[in-house]
Protein backbone atom coordinates (compact mmCIF):
# COMPACT_ATOMS: atom_id res chain seq x y z
CA UNK A 1 0.00 0.00 0.00
CA UNK A 2 1.46 3.27 -1.22
CA UNK A 3 0.21 6.99 -1.69
CA UNK A 4 -3.30 5.86 0.81
CA UNK A 5 -3.87 3.54 -2.10
CA UNK A 6 -3.86 -0.42 -2.63
CA UNK A 7 -2.49 -2.14 -6.26
CA UNK A 8 -4.99 -4.76 -5.92
CA UNK A 9 -2.84 -6.94 -9.04
CA UNK A 10 0.62 -6.36 -7.17
CA UNK A 11 -0.69 -6.58 -3.31
CA UNK A 12 -3.66 -9.12 -3.35
CA UNK A 13 -3.98 -11.45 -6.66
CA UNK A 14 -1.97 -14.16 -5.99
CA UNK A 15 -1.42 -13.80 -2.75
CA UNK A 16 -1.13 -16.59 -0.09
CA UNK A 17 -4.75 -16.24 2.49
CA UNK A 18 -2.94 -17.25 6.08
CA UNK A 19 -5.99 -18.10 8.77
CA UNK A 20 -5.22 -16.53 12.59
CA UNK A 21 -2.54 -18.28 13.15
CA UNK A 22 -0.63 -17.91 10.12
CA UNK A 23 -1.70 -21.67 9.05
CA UNK A 24 -1.39 -21.26 5.00
CA UNK A 25 -5.13 -21.93 3.80
CA UNK A 26 -4.92 -21.21 -0.04
CA UNK A 27 -4.49 -18.23 -2.51
CA UNK A 28 -6.20 -15.73 -4.07
CA UNK A 29 -7.24 -16.65 -7.38
CA UNK A 30 -9.47 -13.53 -8.53
CA UNK A 31 -11.15 -10.81 -6.98
CA UNK A 32 -14.62 -10.45 -7.37
CA UNK A 33 -16.25 -6.54 -8.52
CA UNK A 34 -19.47 -5.37 -7.76
CA UNK A 35 -21.02 -2.37 -9.11
CA UNK A 36 -23.46 -0.63 -5.97
CA UNK A 37 -25.78 2.14 -6.23
CA UNK A 38 -22.89 4.78 -5.40
CA UNK A 39 -19.47 3.02 -5.97
CA UNK A 40 -17.52 0.01 -7.97
CA UNK A 41 -16.41 -2.39 -5.03
CA UNK A 42 -14.23 -5.24 -4.47
CA UNK A 43 -16.79 -7.78 -2.72
CA UNK A 44 -15.34 -10.80 -2.36
CA UNK A 45 -11.70 -13.15 -2.82
CA UNK A 46 -12.23 -15.98 -5.52
CA UNK A 47 -9.95 -19.00 -3.84
CA UNK A 48 -9.98 -22.49 -5.80
CA UNK A 49 -9.75 -24.11 -8.86
CA UNK A 50 -12.98 -22.96 -10.03
CA UNK A 51 -11.94 -19.26 -9.96
CA UNK A 52 -8.19 -20.33 -11.16
CA UNK A 53 -9.88 -22.38 -14.47
CA UNK A 54 -10.83 -19.07 -15.57
CA UNK A 55 -7.90 -16.85 -15.24
CA UNK A 56 -5.69 -20.22 -17.18
CA UNK A 57 -5.47 -19.70 -21.24
CA UNK A 58 -7.06 -21.36 -24.23
CA UNK A 59 -7.93 -25.11 -23.75
CA UNK A 60 -6.04 -25.29 -20.89
CA UNK A 61 -8.47 -23.44 -18.90
CA UNK A 62 -11.29 -25.28 -20.11
CA UNK A 63 -9.51 -28.78 -19.26
CA UNK A 64 -8.91 -27.75 -15.81
CA UNK A 65 -12.12 -26.20 -15.44
CA UNK A 66 -14.07 -29.09 -16.99
CA UNK A 67 -11.53 -31.45 -13.88
CA UNK A 68 -12.76 -29.31 -11.33
CA UNK A 69 -16.69 -29.97 -12.36
CA UNK A 70 -16.23 -33.75 -13.35
CA UNK A 71 -14.97 -34.04 -9.46
CA UNK A 72 -17.55 -31.69 -7.63
CA UNK A 73 -19.92 -33.29 -5.78
CA UNK A 74 -22.44 -30.54 -6.59
CA UNK A 75 -24.70 -30.86 -9.55
CA UNK A 76 -24.24 -27.23 -10.57
CA UNK A 77 -20.55 -26.20 -8.53
CA UNK A 78 -19.53 -22.42 -7.99
CA UNK A 79 -16.57 -20.97 -7.61
CA UNK A 80 -16.26 -20.06 -3.54
CA UNK A 81 -16.10 -16.73 -2.75
CA UNK A 82 -14.96 -15.17 0.33
CA UNK A 83 -16.26 -11.70 1.06
CA UNK A 84 -13.97 -8.86 1.78
CA UNK A 85 -15.70 -8.65 5.44
CA UNK A 86 -13.99 -11.65 6.09
CA UNK A 87 -10.61 -10.32 5.60
CA UNK A 88 -9.12 -9.32 8.83
CA UNK A 89 -5.48 -7.73 7.68
CA UNK A 90 -4.01 -6.88 4.38
CA UNK A 91 0.37 -8.03 4.64
CA UNK A 92 2.17 -10.22 2.24
CA UNK A 93 -0.42 -12.97 3.16
CA UNK A 94 -3.99 -11.94 3.49
CA UNK A 95 -5.70 -13.13 6.61
CA UNK A 96 -9.02 -14.53 7.05
CA UNK A 97 -10.92 -15.08 10.08
CA UNK A 98 -11.15 -18.39 11.19
CA UNK A 99 -14.83 -18.75 9.74
CA UNK A 100 -13.69 -18.34 6.83
CA UNK A 101 -10.91 -20.49 7.10
CA UNK A 102 -13.43 -23.43 8.20
CA UNK A 103 -15.28 -22.97 5.56
CA UNK A 104 -12.82 -23.08 3.08
CA UNK A 105 -11.02 -26.02 4.50
CA UNK A 106 -14.15 -28.09 3.90
CA UNK A 107 -13.75 -27.58 0.36
CA UNK A 108 -9.90 -28.39 0.33
CA UNK A 109 -9.73 -32.23 -0.75
CA UNK A 110 -10.40 -31.06 -4.16
CA UNK A 111 -8.40 -28.29 -4.72
CA UNK A 112 -5.31 -29.56 -3.22
CA UNK A 113 -5.84 -32.47 -5.77
CA UNK A 114 -5.81 -30.22 -8.61
CA UNK A 115 -3.45 -28.30 -7.51
CA UNK A 116 -1.02 -30.97 -6.54
CA UNK A 117 -1.83 -33.53 -9.65
CA UNK A 118 -3.22 -30.58 -12.12
CA UNK A 119 -1.97 -27.52 -11.93
CA UNK A 120 1.39 -27.75 -10.33
CA UNK A 121 2.37 -30.08 -13.19
CA UNK A 122 1.74 -27.21 -15.51
CA UNK A 123 5.31 -25.44 -16.59
CA UNK A 124 5.94 -22.22 -15.31
CA UNK A 125 2.43 -22.53 -13.11
CA UNK A 126 2.14 -20.85 -9.61
CA UNK A 127 0.80 -23.68 -7.06
CA UNK A 128 1.41 -26.63 -5.57
CA UNK A 129 0.56 -27.83 -2.08
CA UNK A 130 1.99 -26.24 0.50
CA UNK A 131 0.44 -26.62 4.19
CA UNK A 132 3.46 -24.79 6.40
CA UNK A 133 2.59 -22.01 8.40
CA UNK A 134 3.76 -18.37 7.18
CA UNK A 135 6.29 -16.28 8.82
CA UNK A 136 4.81 -12.48 8.77
CA UNK A 137 6.32 -12.08 5.26
CA UNK A 138 8.71 -9.19 3.93
CA UNK A 139 5.94 -7.81 1.50
CA UNK A 140 4.82 -4.00 2.69
CA UNK A 141 2.39 -3.36 5.86
CA UNK A 142 -1.18 -2.48 5.05
CA UNK A 143 -3.66 -1.84 7.82
CA UNK A 144 -5.61 -3.96 9.95
CA UNK A 145 -9.38 -4.44 8.17
CA UNK A 146 -12.37 -4.12 10.17
CA UNK A 147 -14.12 -6.86 12.44
CA UNK A 148 -15.78 -9.48 10.26
CA UNK A 149 -20.06 -8.81 9.67
CA UNK A 150 -21.58 -11.72 11.06
CA UNK A 151 -24.91 -11.20 9.09
CA UNK A 152 -23.08 -12.36 5.65
CA UNK A 153 -21.64 -15.90 5.30
CA UNK A 154 -18.04 -16.91 5.89
CA UNK A 155 -17.64 -17.95 1.86
CA UNK A 156 -20.50 -17.99 -1.21
CA UNK A 157 -21.00 -18.55 -4.52
CA UNK A 158 -20.49 -15.16 -6.72
CA UNK A 159 -22.77 -12.19 -6.26
CA UNK A 160 -25.09 -12.22 -9.30
CA UNK A 161 -24.20 -9.52 -12.03
CA UNK A 162 -20.46 -9.51 -10.00
CA UNK A 163 -17.28 -9.07 -12.53
CA UNK A 164 -14.13 -10.47 -11.93
CA UNK A 165 -11.00 -8.65 -11.90
CA UNK A 166 -9.22 -11.21 -14.42
CA UNK A 167 -11.56 -10.70 -16.96
CA UNK A 168 -10.80 -6.99 -17.41
CA UNK A 169 -6.92 -7.12 -17.15
CA UNK A 170 -5.63 -6.33 -20.43
CA UNK A 171 -8.85 -5.09 -21.62
CA UNK A 172 -8.28 -1.63 -24.24
CA UNK A 173 -9.15 1.44 -22.49
CA UNK A 174 -11.32 3.88 -25.06
CA UNK A 175 -12.58 7.47 -24.28
CA UNK A 176 -15.94 7.92 -26.01
CA UNK A 177 -14.64 8.95 -29.17
CA UNK A 178 -13.48 5.78 -29.90
CA UNK A 179 -9.37 7.09 -28.86
CA UNK A 180 -6.94 4.14 -27.43
CA UNK A 181 -5.59 5.02 -23.80
CA UNK A 182 -4.07 1.98 -23.51
CA UNK A 183 -5.11 -1.57 -21.93
CA UNK A 184 -6.09 -1.52 -18.03
CA UNK A 185 -2.89 -3.02 -15.87
CA UNK A 186 -3.96 -2.12 -13.10
CA UNK A 187 -6.89 -1.37 -10.10
CA UNK A 188 -6.62 0.93 -7.21
CA UNK A 189 -8.90 0.99 -4.03
CA UNK A 190 -8.83 2.84 -0.70
CA UNK A 191 -10.00 0.52 2.36
CA UNK A 192 -13.10 1.41 4.37
CA UNK A 193 -14.43 -0.07 7.47
CA UNK A 194 -16.84 -1.58 5.38
CA UNK A 195 -16.29 -1.81 1.65
CA UNK A 196 -12.60 -1.49 -0.91
CA UNK A 197 -13.88 1.09 -2.89
CA UNK A 198 -12.23 1.33 -6.32
CA UNK A 199 -10.73 4.57 -6.98
CA UNK A 200 -8.97 4.54 -10.10
CA UNK A 201 -8.09 2.49 -13.03
CA UNK A 202 -4.27 2.26 -14.30
CA UNK A 203 -3.83 2.09 -18.05
CA UNK A 204 -0.50 1.52 -19.97
CA UNK A 205 0.41 1.64 -23.67
CA UNK A 206 3.47 -1.17 -22.38
CA UNK A 207 2.71 -3.74 -19.83
CA UNK A 208 6.43 -4.86 -19.93
CA UNK A 209 7.37 -4.88 -16.24
CA UNK A 210 4.44 -4.81 -14.81
CA UNK A 211 4.92 -8.31 -13.26
CA UNK A 212 7.76 -6.93 -11.61
CA UNK A 213 6.25 -3.75 -10.24
CA UNK A 214 7.43 -1.46 -11.97
CA UNK A 215 4.56 -0.01 -12.45
CA UNK A 216 3.67 1.01 -9.23
CA UNK A 217 7.17 1.66 -7.92
CA UNK A 218 9.27 4.42 -9.89
CA UNK A 219 12.36 3.62 -7.11
CA UNK A 220 13.14 0.32 -6.65
CA UNK A 221 15.39 -1.95 -8.59
CA UNK A 222 18.38 -0.80 -10.60
CA UNK A 223 19.00 2.76 -11.94
CA UNK A 224 19.48 1.54 -15.73
CA UNK A 225 16.19 -0.37 -15.73
CA UNK A 226 14.38 2.21 -13.48
CA UNK A 227 14.94 4.97 -16.39
CA UNK A 228 14.27 2.02 -18.72
CA UNK A 229 10.78 1.36 -17.55
CA UNK A 230 9.74 4.98 -16.64
CA UNK A 231 10.52 5.71 -20.51
CA UNK A 232 8.47 3.18 -21.45
CA UNK A 233 5.61 3.95 -19.10
CA UNK A 234 5.30 7.58 -19.67
CA UNK A 235 2.11 7.75 -21.02
CA UNK A 236 0.71 5.90 -18.90
CA UNK A 237 -2.59 7.45 -16.78
CA UNK A 238 -4.63 6.96 -13.83
CA UNK A 239 -8.15 7.13 -14.61
CA UNK A 240 -11.15 7.75 -12.46
CA UNK A 241 -13.68 5.05 -11.33
CA UNK A 242 -16.57 8.23 -11.92
CA UNK A 243 -15.68 8.27 -15.51
CA UNK A 244 -16.42 4.74 -16.72
CA UNK A 245 -19.40 5.17 -18.92
CA UNK A 246 -19.20 1.75 -20.07
CA UNK A 247 -17.17 -2.22 -18.60
CA UNK A 248 -17.33 -5.38 -21.18
CA UNK A 249 -16.42 -8.81 -20.61
CA UNK A 250 -17.07 -10.27 -24.21
CA UNK A 251 -14.89 -9.20 -25.82
CA UNK A 252 -13.34 -7.06 -23.15
CA UNK A 253 -13.11 -3.49 -23.11
CA UNK A 254 -13.41 -0.22 -21.43
CA UNK A 255 -14.89 2.98 -22.22
CA UNK A 256 -14.44 6.27 -20.26
CA UNK A 257 -15.86 9.97 -20.74
CA UNK A 258 -12.95 12.78 -22.45
CA UNK A 259 -10.89 14.08 -20.02
CA UNK A 260 -7.91 16.21 -20.68
CA UNK A 261 -6.55 16.38 -17.09
CA UNK A 262 -5.55 12.64 -16.13
CA UNK A 263 -2.29 12.53 -14.31
CA UNK A 264 0.15 9.78 -14.80
CA UNK A 265 0.29 7.34 -11.83
CA UNK A 266 4.12 8.68 -10.59
CA UNK A 267 2.79 11.86 -10.40
CA UNK A 268 3.22 12.18 -6.85
CA UNK A 269 6.05 9.33 -6.31
CA UNK A 270 8.94 10.70 -8.17
CA UNK A 271 10.42 12.68 -6.45
CA UNK A 272 13.87 11.07 -4.15
CA UNK A 273 13.00 9.35 -1.24
CA UNK A 274 14.92 10.40 1.96
CA UNK A 275 18.07 9.03 2.98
Amino acid sequence: MSDGHLDLVLRVLDHQIVGPRRELVGKVDDLELSWTADAFVVTGLVVGPGGLSQRLPGRLGAWVGAVWRRLSTGSEPQPVVVPTTQVTDLGSPVELTEAAVEALQRSFGLERWLRRYVVGRIPGAKGGDHDEALDSGDGPATPTMSRADLTEPPVRPPAPGAQWLSALLGAPVLDEDGHRLGDLIELHTGIGNERWTLTHLQVTHSPLGTELGYHADPHQGPALLRRAFRHLQRHDVLVPVGEITEIRTEPARVVVTRSGARRHPHHDATAPRPG
